[in-house]
């Protein structure tokens, strides 16, 4: 009987089959919906930054609380994340790699430039997504990698609340998710006044429930009616109107998890999706 080739040949050969595997089963689980939502969410971002930056006047809501686009992220990156989870038993190792390649390679691109920029050693905390950034002080080293340091707090919990819901059956674990959402919930409201900072990885016991509504959705996979996707945007608008603390903006929140409900069951315009999955792609600063 021989034995298995295993000439460095092979096994080169072995690992391009899978990553041909693994891309060809992302294309055939990829959203273009999702992608597209994520345009939205960069668009409110950006018009909050453009407008807070250079003083403009006439935005409106969106130039008073576009940086609610965050939260649809927060909402986008759940869905996203948990699918695998949703799907059966996840690669941890491969898990943490394609995290790491994702978002580490255009993050540290970003860190040097504005390190350099501004003549600002880099901290080895901003290296391990540590930092706490002073988002009020326009000196502060990359202040908006404030949500990619919640982002990844969040990459490396989700396995835990993974492993966890193991033991839970396919049946009840959608009440399962609810009962942690309504505890992270409880946590954030805990977390007022408390020693807990607003930013830093310690910080996703603030926002870590905005997460939740995603997980929801990828888990029990519900084929809404398209028009609720118009009431979503609906509550994303009043919930810039309102001016809700973002810690505590349900309205947003829920609306996010209706437009990711319905976003994940319909085609987007082809070159939206594909502007949606190149800034998935290539940008630190768009989460999932």
């Amino acid at each position: 009987m021989s034995l298995p080739d295993s000439t460095p040949k092979k096994r080169l050969l072995d690992w391009k089959q899978g990553r041909v595997a693994h891309r060809e089963a992302a294309e055939r689980t990829r959203s273009g919906g999702i992608d597209a939502l994520r345009v939205l969410a960069a668009a409110m971002v950006f018009v909050f930054h453009a407008g807070s930056a250079y003083r403009l006047t006439g935005l409106g809501p969106l130039g008073a609380r576009g940086s609610n686009g965050v939260l649809l992220f927060f909402v986008i990156s759940g869905y996203v994340l948990w699918l695998p989870f949703a799907r059966g038993t996840v690669d941890l190792r491969g898990y943490a790699s394609r995290r790491i390649r994702r978002i580490y390679p255009a993050y540290l691109a970003a860190l040097i430039g504005c390190a350099l920029l501004s003549g600002t050693a880099v901290p080895l905390s901003y290296l391990l997504f540590l930092q706490s950034p002073n988002i009020a002080d326009p000196r502060t080293l990359l202040a908006v990698s404030w949500t990619l340091v919640i982002e990844v707090a969040f990459y490396a919990t989700l396995p835990l609340l993974g492993m966890a819901l193991r033991w839970v059956s396919p049946r009840h674990r959608p009440t399962a998710i609810i009962l942690v959402g309504g505890m992270l919930v409880l946590l954030s409201l805990a977390s007022v006044g408390s020693a807990i900072p607003l930013t830093g990885p310690l910080s996703l016991a603030r926002y870590g429930w905005m997460f939740i509504p995603g997980i929801f959705v990828a888990e029990i996979q519900p084929r809404p009616a398209r028009w609720l996707g118009a009431v979503g945007l609906g509550f994303i608008s009043a919930g810039m109107v309102i001016g809700i603390p973002a810690e505590f903006d349900l309205v947003t929140v829920a609306g996010a998890a209706l437009l990711v409900a319905v976003a994940a069951r319909v085609q987007a315009p082809s070159w939206l999706a594909a502007l949606g999955s190149r800034l998935s792609r290539t940008s630190s600063a768009v989460p999932g």
